[in-house]
């Protein structure tokens, strides 16, 4: 898994416009903001649309990142259920 920030054209001046995700890869990173920006229906659709996406961690035993990325292990830890 890698840590991404995520920043949107719109939002800019509102903490939704820079998202810190934990995702795949870069493209994973943006469709989860964006799925959770669509559901809520913040903003309008050039609002959501995607300004960058940069690597910041990554959980590989010799990341090409300056900072690695520790996961807790969450087996055996219950969920909180979705609203």
């Amino acid at each position: 898994m890698k840590l991404y920030r995520v920043k949107l054209r719109g939002f800019y001046d509102k903490p939704i416009g820079c998202c810190m995700v934990v995702a795949t890869d870069p493209t994973k990173a943006y469709q989860i903001v964006r799925k959770w920006l669509d559901d809520k229906k913040y903003g309008f659709d050039k609002d959501r649309e995607l300004d960058s996406v940069e690597l910041l961690a990554d959980d590989y035993e010799y990341p090409d990142t300056p900072h690695r990325l520790f996961l807790q292990n969450t087996e055996g830890i219950p969920h909180r259920p979705a609203a």
